[in-house]
């Protein structure tokens, strides 16, 4: 049985992005995923797009999943992201390491494409349907890792 964390103590005790920039292990950069690093160490959201029947791609592959084409080329993706689903990690990956959050986020207008990344800045227990915004974080070997916060939009 699992027991739910309440929501003041978990959201008071978690770590900063910072702070888990030391987590996972360093991705393998290929030649179809370089152009979305590249973009994430500007703080820019990209994803591939189908030139040929215009499917948003993601993770990157150099291929579209719809029509098999070849010809994709990268589009910055602009919030908000929709919270779809989410975790909070209760196991201590790195020592002295809190209680953090894991959401998927969904991008409605870029044909729903997925992503999962770290939750920050949470003042409240999140919910599903939370609209969120994009953050980038230095971590490993001059990578970017892309994370969510609360969206404050326009």
């Amino acid at each position: 049985m699992t027991r739910a964390m309440p929501a003041a103590r978990a959201m008071a005790s978690r770590p900063s992005l910072e702070d888990l920039a030391v987590l996972g292990v360093r991705p393998a950069i290929t030649p179809e995923s370089k152009p979305f690093w590249d973009a994430a160490a500007q703080s820019r959201l990209v994803v591939e797009r189908c030139d040929d029947c215009g499917l948003h791609v993601f993770p990157p592959r150099g291929i579209c999943r719809r029509c098999l084409g070849r010809s994709l080329s990268w589009v910055d993706v602009a919030p908000p992201a929709v919270l779809h689903a989410f975790t909070h990690n209760h196991h201590p990956w790195a020592p002295g390491l809190g209680v953090y959050t894991v959401g998927l986020v969904e991008l409605p207008e870029h044909d729903r494409i997925r992503m999962v990344g770290v939750l920050d800045q949470l003042e409240r227990e999140p919910r599903i349907g939370d609209l969120l915004d994009f953050t980038f974080t230095p971590f490993s070997e001059g990578l970017t890792r892309i994370g969510f916060v609360p969206w404050l939009g326009a």
